[in-house]
């Protein structure tokens, strides 16, 4: 009983961490869409300030 208690302990986390990711991932987003929004940033300025190496993930995310 105690391997199926720490396979479930094991998923829920890695859910967890899953979950923790893609909501971060999709603060960023909104926080660059409003940034191109409101500023005159350039798309590079604001990739670099949220920690995005290339200003082309934007373009694919359909956001430029």
């Amino acid at each position: 009983m105690a391997g199926l208690f720490d396979a479930i302990k094991t998923q829920y986390q890695n859910n967890q961490n899953e979950f923790t990711k893609e909501w971060i991932h999709i603060e960023l987003i909104d926080s660059a869409k409003n940034q191109l929004l409101a500023s005159d940033k350039t798309v590079a300025e604001i990739a670099y300030q949220l920690g995005f190496e290339y200003t082309n993930y934007f373009t694919r995310l359909g956001i430029v």
